[in-house]
């Protein structure tokens, strides 16, 4: 129960840090703004670990 806690969490972590990415990504484009690198970074990160944790509670 609580690792179906915590993926829910990240889920919603990681939804919102995708959002915020593609707000950054389209202000990058039209007002030729600084690439958002660590954003970028964290999303990704955000990704995988929900991957493995989705995977954990699946063959566990």
């Amino acid at each position: 129960m609580t690792i179906n806690l915590v993926a829910f969490l990240m889920l919603i972590t990681t939804c919102v840090l995708l959002f915020a990415l593609s707000i950054e990504f389209i202000s990058y484009f039209l007002k030729a703004k600084p690439f958002p690198e660590k954003l970028l970074i964290s999303t990704l990160t955000s990704m995988v670990l929900l991957v493995v944790v989705l995977v954990s509670i699946a063959y566990s």
